[in-house]
């Protein structure tokens, strides 16, 4: 999986950081921001790199059901919705297909560095 190494996690008050082996890499956002020409280059490598990660197979139990969580998530949010959009919700997650596919829970931009023209995931540990 191409990721940068996580070595620690520190907490700062309420606040927490991880601490990640020397890279010299800009995150996607940085560089979309730097060089706004780019945007659509970073979009095109960010979905090769979402591909390649989701193409990982992994063994039933090795990480939460998603789709387990993202149903009690749509129960928590209900009293937040329309009514009816509940009921959608629940029903757009229920039809996703079952799968052992690895999906990065929290991919985005900012999670996203490059260095040296590789695209590597930025991963978090739990504390």
């Amino acid at each position: 999986m191409p990721t940068a190494i996580s070595y620690d996690v520190l907490k700062n008050g309420d606040s927490y950081g991880a601490v990640y082996e020397l890279l010299r890499a800009k995150t996607v956002a940085q560089i979309m921001d730097e060089e706004p020409g780019r945007v659509r280059e970073m979009g095109e490598k960010s979905g090769l790199l979402l591909k390649r990660l989701h193409a990982i197979s992994v063994e039933d139990g090795t990480f939460p059901d998603r789709k387990q969580e993202m149903l009690l998530w749509a129960d928590k949010m209900a009293a937040f919705l329309k009514k009816g959009e509940a009921d959608s919700l629940r029903a757009f997650i229920a039809a996703i297909p079952d799968g052992n596919s690895f999906l990065p829970g929290d991919f985005h931009s900012k999670n996203i560095m490059v260095q040296d023209g590789e695209f590597l995931l930025r991963t978090r540990q739990s504390c």
